[in-house]
């Protein structure tokens, strides 16, 4: 149950520090000072640190200067404003890929060292089970887990009703 508790523990802090990072950057938006600025950023590197859905966030930062006009010079045009912007969101945007790319060849890392005991036909035979399994999951969620272990150890006998 411990297990549980703390496997989604990582969703409310995700959703705790992607909000304070955008509240942050609001406040840095109206008072313009760099202190903020710098809070919202090291706020959206604990969000990614939480989830790696986060990402997102400096997309939403730019369309949270389009909502808030900030797309358009005071004199009304739109010259340079987008540039300007982008450049502001520089530091959010290189985190952001440093981040993704870092997720990236963490997955392909485990992904890599799981599947390379098991052959390529018993690889398709777990797919297709899976497919199968998760289908009827979803038309008669039973027996849920949040974790599905594979059903045998590399190089070993596979189970009958796979």
């Amino acid at each position: 149950m411990l297990e549980k508790r703390i496997s989604a523990s990582k969703i409310p802090l995700y959703t705790f520090f992607t909000l304070s990072a955008l509240l942050a950057y609001l406040r840095y938006v109206r008072a313009q000072k760099l202190r903020f600025y710098i809070v919202s950023l090291a706020l959206f590197v604990f969000a990614f640190g939480s989830k790696e859905q986060s990402i997102v966030l400096p997309a939403v930062l730019l369309l949270l200067d389009w909502a808030l006009g900030r797309h358009r010079k005071p004199d009304g045009s739109h010259a340079h404003a987008w540039q300007e912007l982008l450049l502001e969101k520089l530091p959010f945007i290189l985190l952001a890929v440093f981040a993704a790319l870092q997720a990236r060849a963490h997955q392909s890392m485990e992904y890599t060292e799981l599947a390379a005991g098991y052959p390529l036909w018993q690889r398709l035979v777990f797919s297709c089970y899976s497919l199968v399994v998760y289908a009827g999951r979803f038309v008669l969620p039973a027996r849920l887990l949040y974790i599905y272990p594979f059903p045998m150890t590399p190089g070993g006998e596979m189970p009958l009703h796979y």
